[in-house]
């Protein structure tokens, strides 16, 4: 059996390796968040993939995911849609990162929401991984939720919940 490998433009699924994998899980179960995926990440056309990470957004072979766990978001792309979302995901290399958005996250999900932090965390040079793919994909009209959500408002396990394929 062949292992199906993932196009351009593809949003991986992945864990998080060491203490910065558990801390961004306990922060994620914090905000009601169990899913086993706790980073994102999305594959360009070179065999290597952007990711935001807690030093920056940086891009990063593909083979470092090929002896973990991954799963695809099976989400429909054109050829040329893939190609702009390449191109869209290497303009976002060198973004910091925001450890904030969990407290964000956190207070959105009990109905907390002051100005203050949304406006802290809603801000295209700082984003954890998976508001990183969905800032990617919502740039190139490509709307992941229907639910009314800004690109700053998930976390892996919420890209997790979308149809998904394993290689």
């Amino acid at each position: 059996m062949t292992s199906r490998r993932p196009l351009p433009g593809t949003i991986g699924l992945t864990q998080i390796k060491g203490i910065v994998g558990w801390l961004v899980r306990l922060l994620q179960c914090i905000n009601g968040d169990f899913s086993k995926a706790t980073h994102v990440f999305v594959v360009l056309d070179d065999d290597t993939v952007f990711e935001a990470q807690p030093g920056g957004a940086v891009i990063t072979p593909l083979s470092e995911y090929d002896d973990r766990w991954v799963k695809y978001v099976d989400w429909p792309l054109t050829p040329e849609k893939r190609f702009a979302i390449v191109a869209r995901a290497r303009q976002y290399v060198g973004i910091g990162y925001n450890w904030t958005t969990y407290f964000y996250l956190a207070a959105y999900r009990l109905h907390f929401r002051p100005q203050w932090l949304k406006d802290r965390v809603q801000k295209d040079k700082r984003m954890i991984c998976s508001q990183a793919a969905d800032k990617i994909y919502s740039d190139e009209n490509e709307h992941l939720f229907n639910d009314g959500r800004m690109p700053y408002d998930l976390t892996p396990g919420d890209l997790a919940r979308l149809p998904t394929w394993t290689p």
